[in-house]
């Protein structure tokens, strides 16, 4: 049977604010598919509320990094805004409330929908939307910290981890050497907790080795080894 009465008191002590209005709550939560199977409820969907938490959200993360990041140049604080209100930056901000376990759904959307990012991001910014209109702007400010901005390091260091094949690559490329491969040298561990060891190589030489939890997390640190060893070899004929 579907759920047509999330249990609000309970995102509400998950979130740490009690709502004056909480048809606002309620319609933050309210996906357009339940109203297309839900003739007799008369709601709007969380389309506008959405809308309204995009803009704000937009707002608060400039606000934040412009006063934290005084050195940052435009380009600089534009790339960290990406990064924050990206879809899947804030699906992981609703999965840490737990937001998919509320949302108000169709029977079809939801089978899987509860853990669909690009739901749980629309979700999220229309819960901004609503706790914009019940409780204003300072709570709002509030609640984006610690939900979302709280965890920028971490954001910061899984992508440049990320980004570290790209820059080996592109190194390589100025020093008009081989592209980089990547080449699985061991795997161990059961299915559900499997360890793989890759190699990056130029041509059949060996640069480094890298261990992640899968073979693209290998790759990345592989390649940030590889980076390291580089700068290290580099800073040695200086000497």
């Amino acid at each position: 049977m579907i759920n047509i009465k999330p249990d609000l008191a309970t995102l509400e002590k998950k979130i740490g604010i009690d709502f004056k209005n909480i048809d606002l709550l309620e319609e933050a939560l309210t996906h357009r598919s339940f109203l297309n199977e839900q003739k007799n409820v008369n709601r709007s969907s969380n389309e506008r509320m959405e809308f309204l938490g995009d803009s704000i959200l937009s707002f608060v993360v400039t606000s934040f990094l412009f006063q934290k990041k005084r050195g940052a140049q435009e380009g600089e604080l534009t790339s960290l805004r990406s990064l924050l209100v990206r879809a899947e930056t804030l699906a992981r901000a609703a999965q840490k409330i737990s937001l998919g376990d509320f949302l108000l759904l169709s029977r079809g959307e939801g089978k899987n929908g509860r853990s669909n990012p690009t739901l749980l991001s629309d979700a999220y910014e229309a819960l901004i939307g609503a706790i914009y209109l019940d409780q204003g702007f300072a709570k709002v400010q509030s609640f984006v910290q610690k939900t979302l901005i709280c965890d920028l390091k971490a954001i910061l260091s899984e992508t440049e981890l990320a980004d570290m094949k790209g820059k080996l690559q592109m190194i390589l490329q100025e020093e008009k050497r081989q592209t980089p491969t990547y080449k699985l040298i061991k795997q161990q561990g059961p299915d559900h907790a499997k360890k793989f060891l890759v190699g990056v190589y130029i041509g059949k030489k060996l640069l480094a080795e890298g261990e992640g939890e899968s073979l693209k997390k290998a790759s990345q640190d592989a390649a940030a080894n590889a980076l390291k060893k580089m700068e290290l070899e580099k800073n040695q004929v200086k000497s």
